[in-house]
Order: C-alpha cells, then structure tokens, then sequence
C-alpha cells in the first residue's frame, strides 16, 4: 500500500509516466482529501449529539486527536499491508492502549476495510465505525470512516487500482453521561467481537472498572495511588462480587452486534 504522494512525487523520474496521467494521479489525491477532511467534520458533528435519544452511542467530552491515511493499492498489493497500516496508526493514535487490545482492533478494523475495498470496477464504498478503548488511565472512543474506490481510469491502473482514504478521531468518553453498566455491555461486546479468551476478557474489564471507578471517584476498596519513580501507579480494587457474573452474562448474549 502506498500513499497517493508519493507515487506523484515520483513520477517524473518514472518510465511511461504521462503528464496526463500525473494530472489524473493529483486529481486523485484532491478528491481523496477532500473525503478525509469531510469525514472529521463529519465525526465530529455526530459526536456533538452522542449519547442523546437521537445519537445514542457513547458520550464523549473532548477531541484528543485525529489521524488521516490517504493510500492506494494495486492487484499486487498484499493484505498483510493493510493489517500493518492500520496496526501501525492505531499505536500511533493510541499510544496507553494495550497491544493485545490494539491487536483486537486492528482485527475489527481490518474486517471492515477489506469489505470496502471488495469494490468493483467503477464502485466505491463508505463504513463510519466507533470503538472504546483504555488508553493509559483514561477511557476513549475512537471513531472511524473509510472510503474506496476502485479505479477505472485507463493509463493509470499501474500505479492505483483502487484509492482507499481513512480518518480516525480519538476523543475523551464522557463518564459523567455514561453509568458503568452502559459502559460494560458496550465495551464487553467489543472484545467478544476482539474474539478475547474469557480470562483475557475479564483482566481487560477489570482494568477499565479500575479506570473508571478512580476516575468517577466511585467508592470502592482501593490503595492510595502514589507516583511510583518509574512513573507507574499502583492500585489495588476489590471487585463487587457480581461482577464476573454479570460480564459472563453480557458475553454470552453478544453476538456481534455494534452501534454504527
């Protein structure tokens, strides 16, 4: 995979390169900005009335960051590419998230692109998909939007058979709107969906409990949380003792579904 740029940067140093296929290569790229700036106004809007009756998905409060990938493919292009972007910009986007979670993600995310990029001749295709994620001591919602095309333009099939743009917002849940159990049934369906082992799932759970209990300084069990030299907290939260039961019960009952 390959971005739009810089196959434009070379092309005057390539054999056979056409200063009309130059043209139609930038005209790509213009076309393909365009969506990725329309889809973060786009994000945003929408997050602006999330968690209402009319919006009704996770609540968030801040934008922490935004990302956008402008690529191409060819019929050489292996699929292994697209998993290493897109595992490579979530790092990027969410720097305290675990890599077994990243992993998951990157699963999730890959599942969609593939279909969009399924594309035939002449086609294009557009998915807008969230996600939750612990992100060092902070929960997160990361919203996605992509969009291909395949390319039917004679001449330039050499250098881009399809055109694929991506933009992602990271932004801060708001806790204040989101009661735990939402949060649980929302996130636990998640990682089923991440295909987590039981006990993966249940040390991921009880990790964002841990997060989002101190974060809403709901009375529970805890140790102080110094400052450690290394620059690591230490924390210590005895768990309702329902808790592991009521994640199996969410578990058992999801089924793939996601809010779009």
């Amino acid at each position: 995979m390959s971005v739009v740029r810089d196959i434009i940067s070379k092309a005057d140093s390539t054999p056979g390169m056409t200063a009309e296929i130059k043209e139609t290569l930038n005209l790509l790229y213009e076309l393909s900005k365009q969506k990725a700036d329309a889809f973060e106004n786009e994000i945003l809007t929408s997050l602006r009335t999330a968690g209402t009756v009319e919006n009704q998905t996770v609540p968030t409060k801040f934008k922490l960051a935004s990302h956008q990938e402008i690529r191409v493919t060819t019929q050489k292009t292996p699929n292994d590419d697209i998993m290493k972007g897109v595992g490579g910009a979530l790092k990027s986007i969410l720097t305290g998230t675990k890599d077994n979670v990243i992993g998951g993600l990157t699963d999730l995310i890959n599942t969609g692109l593939t279909a969009i990029l399924g594309a035939g001749e002449g086609e294009e295709r557009m998915e807008h998909a969230y996600y939750i994620a612990t992100d060092g001591m902070s929960i997160v919602r990361l919203d996605l939007m992509y969009w291909s095309r395949h390319i039917s333009a004679s001449g330039i099939t050499k250098y881009a058979e399809k055109s694929l743009v991506c933009t992602a917002v990271k932004s801060s849940v708001d806790l204040e709107k989101l009661d735990f159990n939402s949060f649980l049934s929302a996130y636990n369906a998640q990682l089923v969906r991440c295909k987590f082992k039981d006990e993966q799932l249940l040390e991921e759970l009880q990790n964002a409990r841990r997060i989002y209990d101190y974060l809403c300084g709901t009375p529970v069990k805890r140790s102080a949380m110094p400052n450690r030299p290394n620059g690591k907290f230490e924390h210590s939260i005895k768990l309702d003792k329902n808790f592991k039961n009521r994640i199996m019960s969410v578990s058992a009952e999801a089924k793939g579904a996601w809010p779009k």
